[in-house]
């Protein structure tokens, strides 16, 4: 599933928002906005890093449940 725009550029906002509240934007002098939209961008490239590396070695790359993890136990079965 692609992410939409308005979901990413708000996770930019809240990582701007984020780097600027505990100030790591200073070591490097480089404006918060900029340091969200390199952290959404490493996301994304990591993201289809994974994709490449599973389609390497014949894995589905779409998410599933494993038994017991990701198993919402009010949900009946």
């Amino acid at each position: 599933m692609n992410e939409s725009s308005i979901d990413r550029l708000t996770f930019e906002k809240e990582l701007e928002v984020l780097i600027n509240k505990y100030s790591k934007e200073g070591a490097s002098n480089t404006p918060d906005f900029i340091l969200g939209k390199y952290l959404a961008e490493c996301f994304c490239a990591f993201n289809a890093a994974v994709r490449q590396r599973e389609s390497w070695y014949g894995i589905d790359p779409r998410p599933s449940v494993v038994e017991g993890i990701g198993v919402n136990p009010n949900d009946p079965k």
